[in-house]
């Protein structure tokens, strides 16, 4: 796509990409939070005598600042695994992976988040511990939905749901519902992403867990935003808000800020102000966590949409606006280029293709064509890998398997049942196929048939076409050879029977004449064994790298005896041609000596030949100042026709040209002469 003035930019979103990026809900809630304040276990644990309530200090300390804190939780979280690690207190390390793991996503290190939730389901698999377990396998899942890796995404969460549900840990299954939710909505899935929203908020509204509850209602509202029911997410997001600051939850309130931002469709300063809230919680408690990153992204897009808003002016005239438009989008550059730049660092593949197509339009409306269409080819590719079909295959696939597993039992009492059935089954299937091939087989019988009668059709025509040109090839030889021929014979006849009648100068001048027939003669003997070599079935041509000086200066030798005519060569330096050289050679030194014998009555005779580069490739040019050719040989599409009075040498020019895919087209020139382009 290239932009211009006249061609406004086309918005290529697809229907799969949630409309706003960046605020997929941090599932935190299952980390349990000590109801002791920071300072306390920080105090305890300079004063703790054991090394295991050390440990387990280290990592209830990074736990409970994690919401308000993370860097600091990430701090205790690694002096936690140092020691316990030194004091061999292998019991304690998945906890503390765990904190470290969680400490990392919110500070938008996915990779190293990545990293120690793996090392928690393992230790905590080989431990026994299931919360554990299951835990880091929901947060890796959430991450990997996030970094749009949906397919190991959905892999941890349906082994983490399948194994809660065979220990029959509903708490454990809700959280894990609540994330697969989200898993659906990015696919855009959202009868399936309602349904697992809905059942792990059905959990928590019974259990009562505020800080659980949060999560989940946050989640659901997102899905109704995104189908646009913006009264039942209201309803959502403020239920949300309200458990987050009942805990105390500073991300969870920054995200809900954020995402009540999305559903203020109408009221841009309104959705421009919930996203600076947010945005001021974000910069204190962590920057680069992902949705702060969306957040900012989406803060440059409401300010790009209060510029283009058709009530700008309207309301800047009343003062509810005081910056100006150049203000505003300049603003919105700002925050959707540190989106995409925050993006691209922490591979926010999702957000990144979102807000590179955003900063595409913005780029367009500012005049800047060039790098609009530069962001929209960087989106396009990046939407092409996202949402391609593989991925909801393979979650499709990893719910399959989920499902499967879940009907072992009932599968393997239907099987007794159904065995008979399966054979008649597979019986009859069997037959299907046996007739599926057979039929097959005929088709392809029939189809070949008629492709064998088509190439005996294409060869009959091809023998005919070939009879006709060994006809026309013997009449014009005919023709170039009797003149010639006739000439010797009347010039011997006339010396035989009358030695005297012709005085010297007589003789002289019919001496002349004859060498000039016989030296035609034999250059039409020349010409038509070259041409007959070229009609045998086994000669080919030998394609090589051939230079263009090598070409000149063979043509340069070649008519180094012809007299007054200036001869020019010119554009060749370094040059080559794929082809074959005799092949070549004879081509142009047949249209060459053309060009010269029709300078015969030309003043100033002048032949060019010329190398020109087109879409970079060699083109060949000759051009000389003669009288031109008749019309009627040159056709509409520019070739050069021969017919049998042009003689045998255009033929041959046509045999070899086509021999090594060489395209010959020609035009008389307007201020006289003919022109012969060659494209090899």
């Amino acid at each position: 796509m290239i932009f211009t003035k006249e061609k406004k930019l086309i918005r290529y979103k697809s229907k799969c990409l949630v409309k706003w990026p960046g605020f997929l809900v941090c599932l935190f809630f299952c980390v349990n939070v000590s109801a002791q304040s920071p300072e306390e276990l920080v105090s305890r644990l300079k004063t703790s005598p054991g090394d295991s309530s050390r440990a387990g200090l280290y990592t209830r300390i990074s736990n409970t600042i994690l919401n308000s804190n993370a860097s600091q939780a990430l701090q205790y979280g690694k002096e936690g695994l140092a020691f316990a690690q030194a004091k061999d207190l292998d019991d304690y390390l998945p906890g503390l992976y765990y904190a470290i793991g969680n400490a990392y996503n919110a500070l938008g290190n996915d990779d190293s988040a990545l990293i120690f939730l793996n090392h928690c389901s393992a230790a905590a698999r080989k431990a026994g511990k299931l919360e554990l377990e299951v835990n880091s396998l929901r947060t890796a899942g959430y991450i990997l939905v996030n970094l749009s890796k949906y397919d190991e995404a959905s892999e941890k969460l349906f082994y983490g749901l399948r194994i809660s549900e065979a220990a029959k840990d509903e708490a454990l299954a809700a959280s894990v519902y609540s994330t697969i939710s989200m898993l659906y909505l990015y696919q855009s899935n959202y009868d399936k992403a309602l349904s697992y929203g809905e059942k792990a908020l059905d959990y928590f509204r019974r259990t009562g867990n505020d800080q659980k509850l949060g999560s989940i209602y946050l989640n659901v509202g997102l899905i109704y935003a995104e189908i646009k029911n913006f009264n039942k997410a209201a309803d959502y997001y403020k239920n949300a808000l309200a458990a987050y600051e009942k805990t105390g939850n500073k991300i969870g309130m920054a995200t809900t800020y954020g995402n009540m931002s999305t559903i203020e469709v109408k009221d841009r300063p309104k959705k421009i102000a919930y996203l600076l809230k947010a945005k001021d919680i974000w910069d204190v408690v962590s920057p680069e966590h992902p949705n702060a990153v969306g957040n900012t992204g989406n803060l440059g897009m409401a300010y790009r949409s209060l510029a283009m808003d058709p009530v700008y002016a309207e309301e800047k005239q009343k003062g509810n606006i005081t910056e100006s438009k150049a203000e505003l989008l300049q603003k919105a550059e700002k925050y959707l280029a540190y989106a995409v730049q925050m993006c691209r660092k922490l591979d926010f593949g999702r957000d990144l293709a979102y807000f590179t197509l955003e900063l595409a339009e913005l780029k367009e409306q500012q005049g800047d064509f060039k790098t609009a269409n530069k962001y929209l080819h960087e989106y396009l590719v990046l939407n092409d890998s996202l949402y391609s079909q593989e991925n909801k295959n393979k979650i499709a696939e990893a719910e399959s398997k989920y499902v499967i597993n879940h009907k072992n039992s009932e599968i393997a009492i239907s099987k007794l049942t159904i065995a008979n059935n399966q054979k008649v089954r597979i019986g009859l299937i069997a037959g299907l196929a046996l007739l599926g091939v057979i039929g097959v087989l005929l088709y392809y019988q029939v189809r070949n048939s008629k492709r064998t009668n088509a190439r005996l059709v294409a060869l009959n025509s091809k023998l005919d076409d070939a009879n006709k040109t060994k006809a026309t090839f013997f009449a014009i030889l005919s023709h170039d050879l009797r003149s010639p021929v006739a000439n010797l014979v009347n010039f011997l006849q006339l010396q035989k029977r009358s030695p005297g009648l012709l005085d010297e100068k007589q003789v002289a001048d019919r001496e002349t004449k004859i060498g000039t027939a016989a030296e035609s003669l034999l250059e039409t003997m020349e010409t038509m064994l070259l041409w007959s070599k070229g009609q045998m079935e086994k000669f080919v041509p030998q394609i090589n790298e051939v230079p263009v000086d090598g070409l000149f200066e063979y043509l340069q030798k070649f008519f180094s005896g012809t007299q007054k005519v200036n001869f020019i060569y010119y554009g060749a330096e370094g040059l080559h041609v794929t082809s074959d050289e005799n092949y070549l050679q004879t081509i142009m030194q047949n249209l060459t000596s053309n060009a010269v014998k029709a300078l015969a009555n030309t003043a100033s005779p002048m032949v060019e030949w010329t190398v020109l580069e087109q879409d970079g490739k060699i083109v060949l040019r000759l051009t000389d100042n003669g009288p031109g050719v008749d019309a009627d040989l040159l056709k509409d599409d520019g070739l050069f026709h021969p017919n049998n009075r042009t003689g045998l040498g255009m033929h041959l020019v046509r045999d070899l040209a086509s021999a090594i895919r060489c395209r010959i087209t020609a035009e008389n020139r307007p201020e006289g002469g003919m022109r012969f382009y060659l494209y090899l």
